[in-house]
């Protein structure tokens, strides 16, 4: 090496020495404290203010590729892409890069997988003391990400200044989708933004939600979104689903982690849940830089706003850094959801829809409260119908109701999502006519 610096140095060629820090010792002094941490949380969440090292490395509660180790004496892993002593940084950690920027580097750059985003990072980092260099080469034109194809976005790549209406159809039970779509059609002459496809909700088969919204999307032109769940297939399964329905110009999903297989089934039907739905948003992360990096996957997350408030708070900000940028609302009926979703929007910035579900009878109404978790319909709501009410009553009531709810979060919320019991989908020009 000697001489090789000798002999460049004679032709006055200077020599560069690149450091490639991907990784560090797993006896390094962040790695361990970062472990340490982790053995005390208990079954509390990690807080980057409290151990900044933690956001140091890529740390996950499931094994999410062979690459991934435990944590010993916690349910925590780490990734280590070469092997088990030799733990992966996490580059995107802004803090982290800065830090690497203070070691005396006077060039901070990248390799293979490098992206503009990550440039521009590291530009915000080394530009914060002017000690940044700028060089300027013509005749390159670089490639940005694109960031406005989701569909809160307008044609002209803005994004959409009115309120945004996303309407769920849920796929047939079987294979009569007549239903589904005479109901899209009639999405598709009232200017909705978006359809949403759930994928097996209650853990009962329908129709898949990729397959289908392709179908409607061909059909009748409209946006679609399948919703994506974690409970029946592993991480390859997941992985090549989402190819397909990028391929297909689907280029917005819902990312949830699924309800349970019903007990009754569970004898002949087991759930896969590699990981929940941060996990995949993860992974789709990685699949939009290392796949679809023209136009990236749009994708988004649920909110239960009827969970502990400080726990769903949590929930929220780790699937925005896991790269969500909106997320729909249980459907709300309650004060007390409206004031929660409030608190999500004011603390986290989010884009939320607004869930919003017309119940249609007394029956409906009973169901959804006793059956469905997650959705707190009230008994003032279920008083406000009666046995005697007709179809047209029932829905009569049932608009009042989510007119009433739009009201109430209009001041706060980015849009609604609208949930029609059996795809009554013509109810909502009645209910957008406030």
């Amino acid at each position: 090496f000697d001489n090789l610096i000798e002999e460049a140095h004679k032709r006055g060629i200077r020599v560069i020495i690149d450091l490639v820090i991907n990784h560090t010792s797993s006896q390094h002094e962040w790695f361990k404290t970062a472990c340490e941490y982790l053995k005390g949380l208990g079954d509390n969440e990690p807080d980057v203010s409290e151990c900044k090292y933690f956001g140091y490395y890529n740390f996950a509660k499931e094994k999410v590729n062979g690459s991934y180790y435990n944590v010993p004496g916690t349910n925590w892993y780490y990734e280590g892409s070469f092997w088990s002593e030799m733990p992966d940084l996490n580059l995107k950690n802004e803090t982290l890069m800065a830090e690497i920027k203070e070691m005396g580097v006077d060039i901070l750059g990248g390799c293979c997988g490098t992206n503009p985003e990550f440039i521009k990072m590291l530009n915000n980092i080394c530009s914060d003391n002017n000690k940044g260099i700028k060089i300027k080469i013509d005749g390159i034109k670089i490639h940005d990400v694109k960031s406005s194809s989701g569909f809160y976005y307008d044609k002209d790549g803005n994004v959409k200044k009115d309120k945004l209406i996303a309407v769920e159809l849920a796929p047939p039970l079987n294979v009569n989708d007549r239903n589904i779509l005479n109901a899209a059609k009639i999405l598709e002459k009232a200017n909705v933004d978006i359809v949403t496809l759930p994928d097996s909700p209650s853990g009962r088969t329908r129709v898949d939600s990729v397959l289908m919204a392709e179908k409607i999307k061909n059909m009748t032109g409209l946006e679609v979104m399948p919703h994506i769940c974690c409970r029946d297939k592993n991480a390859i399964a997941m992985r090549s689903q989402i190819m397909g329905a990028y391929i297909n110009g689907i280029n917005n999903l819902l990312i949830i982690t699924g309800d349970p297989v019903p007990s009754v089934a569970r004898q002949n039907v087991k759930s896969v849940f590699n990981f929940e739905s941060v996990g995949l948003m993860k992974i789709i992360k990685d699949m939009n830089q290392e796949l679809f990096s023209e136009n990236p996957m749009t994708y988004g997350g649920a909110i239960n706003q009827d969970r502990n408030i400080e726990v769903e708070l949590k929930r929220v900000i780790k699937k925005m850094e896991a790269g969500a940028t909106f997320f729909m609302s249980q459907p709300v009926f309650s004060d007390n959801d409206v004031t929660n979703l409030r608190t999500i929007k004011e603390k986290t910035g989010a884009r939320i829809l607004c869930g919003i579900m017309p119940l249609i009878s007394k029956k409906n109404a009973l169901f959804i409260k006793n059956e469905i978790a997650g959705i707190n319909v009230t008994d003032e709501i279920v008083a406000r119908f009666s046995d005697t009410d007709t179809r047209e009553d029932g829905e009569e009531i049932g608009i009042s109701i989510a007119k009433e709810v739009i009201t109430k979060v209009s001041d706060f919320c980015d849009g609604y999502y609208f949930t029609f019991p059996f795809n009554r989908v013509s109810m909502l020009e009645k209910i957008l006519k406030l």
